[in-house]
């Protein structure tokens, strides 16, 4: 059974930036609650693409503190002053079970050496956009004929590139997302792996098996738009075959029950859904090719960002199989239909009760 947990739909961001900035704030943050004399750590941090005007979140469920991707075009100090935010929350519900912005609160964050105006409910940073426009402006000026406003234009262009993190060209750094599909408490099933190859081949994501202790996740990589799909699919996809097992084990409970019955009906969903995804790029032979080299991609950033000098294994699993259960499986696998998703053309109309 899927075991949901704050972070298991949480889409974190990893690039040399963020990957670097929340090193850095780890080991700030650490170095700073030993000199306080605070016997926790500082939680897990990750940088992800929260909910609008949303800078930071602590997760009381996940225990890990979450910060706007966005940040990671501030300069280091607000970054930290953020983090140092979500630290007190840690600190606060870990003492005294709150998260809310009280007197405990207030006086985390000036233990903690957090600015004032840091402690507060709502901030106000400079953004990007604010940011690009002063720099374009005072470029303009640094080709002034009055040398004197010509140097000083350029001194604040270059303070405000390197307190931003901007380049000349501006370029879009190049970075992967993840979110994890399906997390167990012991040994990930064989259905949650099929379901996860399904959702993961029509979007070109990369799909890994973590184990962390006694707990395993299938961990999803990509952009955030095919993490997104990603996830819908896998959703939709688990819900329905799930849907159908159950019926027939209860039309055909000898056929379908148990490890070899439910293996073989989802494989069989599998190669019907694989075939019927790979006749439909025939007409479009590029289509598959696309998707095939967008994993690819996916897979070399995620070893380059994520797991370094960690090797990735492949490894293949043997399991007994059900001929007519898979070909169950086959049959329903060659008729089922994704719904479009809420308000697209051809769901249902929605009703309140």
């Amino acid at each position: 059974m899927r075991e949901w947990r704050a972070m298991d739909r949480s889409i974190l961001r990893y690039s040399r930036k963020a990957n670097d900035t929340a090193s850095k704030l780890a080991a700030d943050i650490s170095s700073l609650l030993r000199e306080k004399g605070f016997r926790e750590k500082c939680p897990p941090l990750f940088f992800a693409p929260l909910k609008e005007k949303q800078l930071g979140l602590f997760s009381s469920e996940s225990m890990c503190i979450f910060l706007s991707e966005e940040l990671l075009l501030c300069s280091y100090d607000e970054i930290l002053q953020i983090a140092l935010h979500e630290c007190a929350h840690f600190l606060t519900f870990a003492r005294y079970g709150s998260l809310s912005h009280d007197e405990d609160f207030r006086k985390m964050c000036a233990l903690l050496g957090a600015q004032e105006e840091y402690s507060r409910a709502h901030v106000s940073l400079r953004t990007r956009g604010d940011v690009l426009e002063k720099v374009r402006k005072l470029k303009a000026l640094s080709s002034s004929p009055f040398e004197a406003e010509s140097q000083s234009a350029l001194r604040k262009v270059r303070q405000l590139m390197a307190s931003y993190a901007i380049d000349e060209d501006d370029k879009e750094e190049e970075c992967i997302y993840c979110t994890d599909l399906f997390t167990s408490a012991s040994r990930m099933s064989y259905s949650c792996q099929i379901i996860a190859r399904l959702a993961a081949m029509q979007t070109g994501a990369f799909i890994v098996q973590i184990r962390s202790g006694s707990s395993t996740s299938l961990r999803a990589y990509g952009s955030k738009a095919e993490l997104e799909v990603t996830s819908y699919l896998a959703d939709v996809l688990e819900c329905a075959v799930r849907k159908e097992l159950m019926k027939r084990r209860r039309e055909n409970p000898s056929l379908y029950y148990g490890v070899t019955g439910s293996n073989s009906f989802y494989l069989g969903v599998y190669e019907a859904l694989k075939s019927r995804f790979e006749s439909s790029s025939c007409s479009e032979e590029s289509a598959e090719k696309a998707l095939v080299l967008r994993r690819d991609e996916n897979e070399r950033i995620v070893r380059d960002f994520v797991f370094g000098s960690t090797t990735l294994v492949k490894r293949k699993t043997s399991h007994r199989y059900s001929q007519s259960a898979r070909d169950g499986g086959r049959d329903f696998g060659s008729q089922l239909r994704i719904n479009p998703g809420l308000g697209k053309a051809g769901a249902e109309k929605l009703k309140l009760t």
